[in-house]
C-alpha cells in the first residue's frame, strides 16, 4: 500500500473520528450548533476520502463513475455544512447568503445524480491510468466538461465571498486576530485544495 493511499485512509479516519466526537458534543449540548456543522464537515471529508480512493483504484468505468458521483455528493454536503459553520462561527446576522449557497449546492447534487458523467463531466469516456512513484496504478476520469458544473463553481465563489464578508464582520464586531487567522487558514487550505482537486478531475494535472 502506497503513501498516497495511506494518506487518504489516515485523513479519512481522523476526520470521521473528529466528526463523531463533535456530534456527541452537540448531542450533549444542543445549543452548540457550530459543533453540529463541524461534525458534518468532518464526516463528509472522511467519507469523501474513502470514496475518492475507491474511485482512484476502480478499473471498471461504471464503478468509477458511481464512486465519483458518490464523492461529489458527499463533497456538496461538505460545502453546505461548511457554509453554515462559517455562519454560526462568525455569528453572522444575514441569513440569505448561506441559504442561496445551500440551494445552489442542492441543485448541484440533483444534477450530479442525473448526469451520466456527474456534475463535473458531461460523460466519462475513459479512465486514464497513472503510475505513482511507488509503482501503484491509479485511474482518473477523462471526458467533456459538464456545462452545468458552473452551478457548483458559482456556489464556490459565493462561499469564498461569504467567508470573506463574515470574517470581516467578525473582525469589526468581535476579535480581529481571530478573524484574520480563521479567514487566512480557510482561504489557503480549502482554496488551494479545491483548485488542485478540480484540475485533477479535468485531467489537467496529475495527483
Amino acid at each position: 500500500m502506497s503513501l498516497f493511499t495511506l494518506a487518504f485512509i489516515f485523513v479519512g479516519s481522523v476526520c470521521i473520528s473528529l466528526g463523531f466526537i463533535h456530534l456527541l458534543i452537540f448531542v450533549r449540548r444542543r445549543d452548540l450548533k457550530e459543533d453540529l456543522s463541524f461534525a458534518l464537515m468532518a464526516l463528509a471529508i472522511g467519507f469523501s476520502s474513502f470514496l475518492e480512493i475507491g474511485a482512484f483504484h476502480a478499473e471498471s468505468l461504471s464503478t468509477h463513475i458511481l464512486l465519483l458521483k458518490g464523492t461529489l455528493f458527499v463533497q456538496c454536503i461538505l460545502w453546505i455544512s461548511f457554509t453554515w459553520f462559517i455562519h454560526l462561527y462568525t455569528k453572522a446576522a444575514v441569513l440569505w447568503p448561506p441559504a442561496v449557497i445551500t440551494a445552489l449546492y442542492l441543485a448541484a447534487i440533483i444534477l450530479n445524480l442525473l448526469s451520466p458523467g456527474s456534475i463535473i463531466f458531461k460523460e466519462v469516456n475513459e479512465l486514464t491510468p497513472f503510475i505513482l512513484n511507488s509503482g501503484e496504478t491509479i485511474y482518473y476520469s477523462q471526458g467533456p466538461a459538464n456545462p452545468w458544473r458552473i452551478i457548483g463553481d458559482v456556489a464556490w465563489f459565493l462561499l469564498l465571498a461569504y467567508t470573506a464578508y463574515a470574517s470581516y464582520r467578525c473582525a469589526k464586531r468581535y476579535d480581529l486576530k481571530k478573524a484574520v487567522i480563521f479567514a487566512s487558514t480557510i482561504f489557503l487550505c480549502l482554496g488551494l485544495g479545491y483548485l488542485h482537486g478540480t484540475l485533477i478531475d479535468l485531467g489537467i494535472t496529475d495527483p
